[in-house]
């Protein structure tokens, strides 16, 4: 591309450099005109002959008075103005006026001094000069030339380099906005999930709590009602196991029957119908009557087993079963 441009620029440059050398000439011209100025021509100078004894002067003839340089020609002075006289008398007449003096002589020119006319310039020397300062203006222009065009291509690869980070930029934000939508998108699933898993969850735990409620309701209905089946079971075989300590019971001698005692015994009969414990839980007031129950209650066992049911009541503590027995010495 630069060797294209060399070629293109060649008559250019021929055509300068003609023009500069015809340029150079006219200045170093006219330069030397306005140092040396030609000299211009002597003025004239007249001359005039006096004829002897008096009369007005005459002129030579024009052939024979050679135009010299010289000084200006010098005009004869004014004739003096006469004095003021007293008015003669009327029979007298005015004297002639005087005659005018002879004029100067006139002095001898000055001799022209010639100089001699001054050496033109060398044109070879000059030429070189204008080829030499031509050549310089070329490789400058050049050189010029060659610089703007690579600041030119610098330009341009900075250009191009500044384009494509605006692509690689502008690409990046386009892959984080689709990774960003992307993610925004498989957040939004995600909650979505999230939100019917709960609700399906909560439907679920609802749904199982209500039959968990249902279930409750239906056992305890029939706890209730094997409760109530059970304290049936329970106070048919208490009343069975008070017949069973009262067919066992000997009233003491010093005892009277109508003394009207009562005694409350707490009593723990297992699964086998074996008497685990016996405890006073009111005394009577009378220690005959106390120990004479306590005997009829040990003297009968073993018991007859509980029924299986009685595990539903509160008697039942997981081995055993407690029963509360109220004994009257009037009905002993």
């Amino acid at each position: 591309m630069r060797a294209s441009r060399a070629d293109r620029l060649g008559p250019f440059l021929g055509r300068s450099v003609v023009g500069h050398v015809v340029a150079v000439v006219a200045v170093l011209t006219a330069g030397h005109l306005a140092i040396h100025p030609p000299r211009p021509l002597p003025p004239s100078v007249e001359v005039q002959f006096v004829k002897e004894g008096g009369g007005p002067p005459t002129a030579p003839p024009a052939a024979a008075v050679p135009k010299t340089a010289g000084p200006p020609s010098v005009a004869p002075p004014p004739p003096p103005k006469a004095a003021t006289a007293p008015p003669p008398p009327a029979a007298k007449v005015a004297p002639p006026p005087p005659l005018p003096p002879p004029p100067l002589p006139k002095p001898e020119p000055k001799p022209q001094v010639v100089h001699p006319a001054p050496k033109g310039p060398d044109h070879a020397l000059v030429e070189k000069k204008v080829e030499e300062k031509s050549l310089a203006d070329i490789r400058e222009r050049l050189a010029a030339r060659r610089a703007e065009a690579q600041r030119e291509e610098e330009k341009s690869q900075r250009q191009e380099a500044a384009r494509q980070r605006q692509q690689k930029a502008a690409r990046q934000q386009a892959a984080e906005a689709t990774r960003l939508e992307r993610e925004r998108q498989q957040l939004a699933d995600t909650i979505s999930r999230i939100k019917a898993e709960e609700q399906t969850r909560v439907a679920e735990a609802r749904a199982g709590a209500e039959r968990e409620q249902r279930v409750a309701a239906i056992r305890a209905a029939a706890a209730s009602q094997a409760v109530v089946v059970a304290e049936g079971h329970r106070s048919t075989y208490q009343e069975g196991v008070g017949r069973a300590i009262k067919s066992n019971f000997t009233l003491p001698p010093n005892v009277p029957k109508e003394s009207k005692l009562v005694t409350k015994m707490r009593v723990r009969v297992d699964l086998a119908g074996e008497l685990l414990d016996v405890v006073l839980e009111s005394p009577s007031g009378n220690q005959y009557f106390d120990d004479a129950v306590e005997r009829a209650v040990k003297k009968s066992t073993p018991l007859q087993p509980p029924p299986d049911d009685l595990s539903l009541l509160d008697a039942f503590d997981g081995s055993a079963v407690t029963l509360y027995f109220e004994f009257r010495s009037d009905e002993l």
